[in-house]
């Protein structure tokens, strides 16, 4: 597991987590990813969530999810969505390249306000096509 994030079994049918780090040393990290039955084919990455930022394990667990996604799964999308004030998740995920469709105004609800949330996808072919899906391979 030094290499980076390996993926754990599913846990529940649609549903599945990802751990990054070695097992003595704690997780660094983990994702998860919902839908894997959608008859769109398309899957959710719900959270990304490190236990140290600035150390590229979230990128990490990102190459790993959009693997597992386009790879082993052949979904035709995945999908997230993000705060606006989220500066570095959004930068991660463009820079990965996910692309914005849109916001979902104030649709979440938190500490007594309503909070707006950016949509971000990538299609199949955009990741095929893109610089992370060879790497992805060495995972």
């Amino acid at each position: 597991m030094d290499r980076g994030a390996t993926p754990q079994n599913s846990l529940r049918p649609g549903f599945n987590l990802f751990g990054s780090g070695r097992r003595t040393r704690g997780v660094k990290g983990f994702a998860i990813l919902l839908g894997f039955q959608s008859e769109n084919n398309s899957i959710e990455l719900k959270r990304i969530v490190v236990s140290v930022p600035n150390r590229r394990v979230g990128r990490k667990l990102l190459e790993v999810a959009a693997h597992k996604v386009f790879t082993e799964h052949h979904a035709h999308r995945l999908w997230l969505d993000v705060f606006p004030t989220n500066d570095r998740a959004r930068h991660v995920y463009k820079t990965f390249g996910f692309r914005e469709e849109g916001q979902l105004r104030e649709a979440v609800r938190r500490d007594g306000s309503y909070h707006s949330l950016i949509l971000m996808s990538m299609l199949e072919d955009e990741y095929r096509a893109s610089s992370h899906f060879p790497d992805a391979r060495e995972i």
